[in-house]
């Protein structure tokens, strides 16, 4: 999941919870992990072991302000949702 798309997500959560990005290279951080490739080949095996890396990494970062329990589970959900479109299209 790319940067962009996680602030989107977090600005999406914000009106429900008020929480603020307070820390954006943790956002950075949590995108690199998602996306990371070693000589082309990606380092995950699987969208479902991605999705708990960056539920992991938020949780432990804590980059919005608060509600990052929640977040997490949207990020992780949105990540299995977006891959289960690709797969159906």
């Amino acid at each position: 999941m790319s940067l962009e798309q996680l602030v989107l997500l977090a600005d999406a959560l914000r009106p429900h919870t008020r929480a603020k990005i307070v820390d954006y290279p943790a956002l950075a951080a949590v995108a690199g992990a998602t996306t990371a490739r070693l000589h082309g080949v990606p380092v995950h095996i699987s969208v479902e072991n991605a999705a708990r890396t960056a539920s992991r990494l938020i949780l432990k970062l804590q980059p919005l302000s608060s509600h990052n329990e929640t977040f997490a589970r949207l990020v992780s959900d949105t990540m299995r949702e977006l891959a289960l479109v690709r797969d159906i299209n």
